[in-house]
């Protein structure tokens, strides 16, 4: 698992705002080659439901990198509302937990 720093910068080095057509930049010119770089048939991508993360455009560009192994507002695999702090553990460890305890 890993993240990706959350601050851009322009070609000068100064801090810009990350809007759709940055965020779709970043993907395709280095997130994507870098996942080719890898064995990662099988990863799934999760974002939460920033402007930029859920545009059309975003979403059906990682639709065609991830199918339905997006996580996302809009995805195959939809972001809950107001959840910014959803983890892929929520996903997997309650549930682990619970059959646990109660076998």
């Amino acid at each position: 698992m890993g993240w990706w720093n959350p601050f851009f910068k322009n070609d000068e080095g100064h801090n810009v705002t990350v809007n759709c057509d940055r965020y779709r930049a970043m993907i395709t010119n280095f997130f994507i080659p870098e996942l080719n770089n890898h064995d990662v048939q099988e990863l799934w991508f999760q974002q939460d439901g920033a402007t930029c993360h859920t545009a059309r455009a975003t979403i059906y560009l990682l639709k065609d990198t991830f199918g339905d192994r997006l996580i996302s507002r809009f995805g195959p695999v939809n972001w809950p509302p107001r959840s910014c702090d959803l983890t892929p553990l929520d996903y997997f460890l309650w549930d682990y937990v619970v059959i646990g305890l109660c076998g």
